[in-house]
């Protein structure tokens, strides 16, 4: 059930380290900040990030949980590899290969996002269920 909820919010994370890190690089590059700020674009990263997390989050989840290590690293290396994954389809069905730093990053922003996302949920339901039991 917490990877459920943990894939209800971890979209809201992805968009909050989007708006960081777009600050950020706008910022140093002295650029004019885009509208990431509107509901329109909230909605269209949660709406694909959701699904995303829901359909390969949660089923990726029990496999990176059983390796060793840290689990943070483990759910940010999965999102980048993700996308190297992803660019090697491409380069397959289209002869180009690229990866863009911005996108992996954004992809292991994703896996990090899902895992605190998780260990939040795995938190909650661990004091609930240690105040409910007594």
């Amino acid at each position: 059930m917490n990877r459920v909820l943990a894939s209800v919010t971890a979209p809201v994370l992805i968009y909050i380290f989007l708006v960081i890190y777009g600050v950020i690089v706008y910022t140093i590059n002295s650029l004019e900040l885009p509208p990431i700020f509107s509901l329109a674009e909230f909605l269209t990263i949660y709406l694909i990030s959701f699904a995303f997390c829901f359909f390969i989050g949660i089923p990726l989840s029990f496999i990176i949980d059983k390796i060793k290590g840290i689990r943070g690293i483990n759910y940010t290396l999965a999102g980048g590899i993700i996308y190297v994954i992803l660019m090697i389809k491409n380069n397959i069905e289209h002869s180009r290969f690229f990866i863009h730093v911005d996108s992996l990053l954004t992809y292991s922003f994703a896996g990090l996002a899902f895992f605190i996302s998780l260990k939040i949920m795995e938190i909650l339901f661990q004091k609930l269920s240690v105040r409910y039991s007594k």
